[in-house]
């Protein structure tokens, strides 16, 4: 009998899945960096989608709503997150990352500080590098450039083999942020060695949900 109930609720859950019959292309958009800039709402619509038409007029909309820019611009910080944060040898691309994620949604950070840990023991040391953004860019979309850059070469440098993980504490002050949410932000993202990358404080995550609701909203056209 067990068996039987396992069968069928796989069964179910296979009929669910495949139903809606999307094309990898639209399911790939669903996880895209400018599926990033997804309001609640379209969030929402989007779950509801079922089908390659419905995928296809949904998408166009979504960029209806957006200036002109819009594309352009997530392409190339999209981009500069895969060039400066995907690690060698893996498969996580780094606009695909928790740190591509947030620069791409918010922008060049006003800086970055990188912090070697220790797996074992969770032993870390004391941070070694400090960056400070030479951008005054107001977050989302482009303008990566040298900021970017310097992060990388932050988390490229020697001590950041086996054994150790990376933990970056990249910071915005307040006037890079939506107007909205008025006051600074300091995010922890530990990284893997193969490529992964997380939340280091799990409180902050309804906290970035928040401020990046935000900045969809903002990059919403004003005729919208």
């Amino acid at each position: 009998m067990k068996r039987f109930v396992v069968a069928a609720i796989f069964t179910l859950s296979a009929a669910s899945l495949f139903a809606g019959g999307l094309s990898q292309k639209h399911k790939d958009w669903g996880s895209s960096p400018q599926s990033y800039f997804m309001t609640a709402e379209e969030r929402s619509e989007w779950s509801k989608v079922r089908s390659d038409e419905a995928a296809e007029q949904f998408e166009a909309s979504f960029l209806a709503r957006r200036p002109a820019t819009f594309a352009d611009e997530v392409a190339q910080a999209s981009a500069a997150a895969d060039k400066y944060f995907t690690i060698p040898n893996t498969h996580t691309p780094g606009s695909k990352t928790a740190r591509g994620k947030l620069i791409i949604l918010l922008g060049p950070p006003g800086g970055v500080t990188v912090a070697k840990k220790r797996v074992r023991g969770d032993l870390r040391a004391t941070p070694n590098m400090s960056i400070t953004s030479g951008s005054n860019g107001q977050g989302g979309g482009g303008g990566q450039g040298n900021s970017v850059a310097d992060m990388v070469s932050a988390a490229d440098s020697p001590g950041s083999g086996s054994g150790n993980v990376n933990e970056y504490t990249i910071t915005y002050p307040a006037d890079k942020l939506p107007a909205a949410y008025g006051k600074p932000l300091a995010v922890k993202i530990d990284v893997n060695n193969d490529g992964t990358d997380y939340l280091a404080e799990r409180s902050q995550e309804r906290e970035l949900e928040r401020i990046y609701e935000m900045s969809a909203q903002a990059h919403l056209s004003a005729q919208h």
